[in-house]
């Protein structure tokens, strides 16, 4: 079942008689159906099945993905809109924004922003502009979700250092945006100076306006880490690989590789080539795929990274999202300080802004004040229950 997902929703449906055999021989279309809602490729499939006309579907099964695929396209309308108008207020303001994921992605990888699910518009600045670039967002009419407003500057201090986004949600469209300041939780991989360099003559298009985003192979070594740290439990981020290799050859993977090993995310992306050859049966050059084969880290991550696809829940989130990143960063080589980040907690640094001198006190007090939250949030409840009714 999974692997006629992937069929239907790849950029080059060259498994179409694989593809119809599969579909013939699918008896729960139900299950079907939940597994491309849960991968969020619901506008990949319905149109790789309007390409495949040989991939028969029963009507419910296809209304259902049809239905979902026109409900993308209609948020990513929006969405691209949003971004459009974004552009042009930073432009105004002299704010070099970079676009990234969401429509920008769909429009520089698909050609089209209609079929690719998004939830929100990313976009990346440089730190010392995030205070500028959320005041101007504010007055836009964006609010900060789940943060106090304004921000004093020991608490953007603290945000700069222990974060690298934030959420903000408008009043009225009700669409979200995540300013970025960085592109990984360790400022050595990805680092931004390095992209913005070859992103300041790297443009997309949405309609008739210039969008700036990454160059290809920034994009495919940020979609590479991105994946990785998200367990590559939606089959979308391992479509979107496809879609920005096809048609590459064997040489381009090299030169990918090589230049994502530059920006310090190698592991991650032998990681993404390694499941992109196995699900897409695309060939990957031999030192490629040794790189995992011969790592027991990225064996694990491999191995628990394929669970993800068809058992998400196959252990609590919260304990496999940590177990996943601190193999994620002992192969990168950033274990202690995945072990830091993970032993602090933004909203400590939020509520209580220590000054800078003191911020190696926020593990010792995050039980402490984890405690005095949860006890607030019990007396706040009890007095709610207790108070009249009106």
């Amino acid at each position: 079942m999974r692997f006629l997902c992937l069929l239907c929703s790849q950029a080059t449906p060259d498994g179409s008689a694989d593809a119809a055999a599969l579909a013939r021989r699918i008896a729960d279309w139900n299950a079907f159906e939940h597994l491309v809602a849960r991968h969020r490729v619901a506008g990949l499939v319905h149109a790789g099945l309007k390409r495949q006309p040989q991939i028969v579907v029963p009507v419910t099964p296809r209304q259902s993905i049809a239905g979902a695929a026109a409900t993308i396209a209609r948020e990513n309308m929006a969405m691209a809109l949003e971004t459009v108008r974004l552009q042009r207020l930073f432009d105004e303001a002299g704010v070099d924004a970079i676009f990234f994921k969401g429509a920008t992605l769909a429009q520089q990888v698909y050609g089209t922003f209609a079929i690719r699910h998004g939830k929100d518009v990313d976009f990346v600045v440089s730190p010392g502009d995030v205070e500028r670039c959320v005041a101007l967002l504010e007055q836009d009419g964006y609010a900060l979700f789940d943060l106090p407003s304004p921000l004093s500057p020991r608490q953007w201090r603290g945000l700069l250092q222990f974060a690298m986004e934030i959420v903000m949600i408008h009043r009225d469209r009700h669409i979200q945006i995540e300013p970025h300041w960085q592109l990984s939780d360790n400022r050595r991989l990805l680092p931004l100076a390095t992209l913005a360099r070859s992103a300041s003559k790297e443009w997309t298009r949405i309609g008739d306006v210039a969008i700036r985003t990454f160059h290809p192979d920034d994009s495919f070594a940020y979609l590479c880490m991105h994946g990785a740290r998200s367990g590559w439990y939606r089959l979308k981020w391992l479509t979107d690989i496809d879609a920005l290799l096809n048609p590459a050859g064997e040489d381009d993977l090299v030169r990918l590789y090589r230049h994502s090993e530059s920006l310090g995310v190698g592991p991650a992306t032998a990681l993404a080539l390694s499941l992109y050859a196995q699900l897409f049966g695309r060939p990957v050059p031999a030192e490629i795929l040794a790189r995992v084969s011969g790592n027991w880290t990225l064996r694990r991550l491999r191995s628990l990274s394929l669970s993800n696809l068809d058992r998400p829940r196959s252990m609590p989130g919260a304990r496999r999202t940590f177990m996943l990143h601190m193999l994620l960063a002992a192969a990168h080589g950033y274990l202690l300080s995945e072990l830091w980040r993970w032993s602090v907690s933004v909203i400590d640094v939020v509520r209580v802004p220590l000054p800078r001198p003191l911020h190696f006190l926020y593990p010792a007090l995050r039980f402490p004040l984890l405690i005095g939250r949860r006890v607030a949030a019990l007396f706040a409840k009890s007095s709610a229950d207790d108070a009249p009714a009106a």
